[in-house]
């Protein structure tokens, strides 16, 4: 049986993936036969640049850049 594991973030905790290969881990414990697939998944939201970088097999890098009233402010890019 293939068996396919979507989840959006869990905010500020842990990403799609990291949560699909939990639940992965467990599946294959019970049932070893089990064809499982994981996939990255985000709503729009703060898991969106990890769930892009991992399908595109990039890498997220997080800056400290000037915002717009000039204070310093952490920003993540794909690379």
């Amino acid at each position: 049986m293939k068996v396919v594991l979507a989840f959006d973030s869990f905010k500020e905790t842990m990403s799609s993936i990291e949560v699909a290969n939990i639940v992965k881990e467990e599946l294959l414990i019970k049932n070893p036969d089990l064809e499982v697939e994981c996939i990255s998944i985000s709503d729009g939201g703060e898991g969106s640049l990890d769930s892009i970088a991992y399908s595109r097999e990039c890498e997220v890098k997080e800056y400290i850049v000037t915002g717009p009233h000039f204070e310093k402010i952490k920003t993540k890019v794909i690379n």
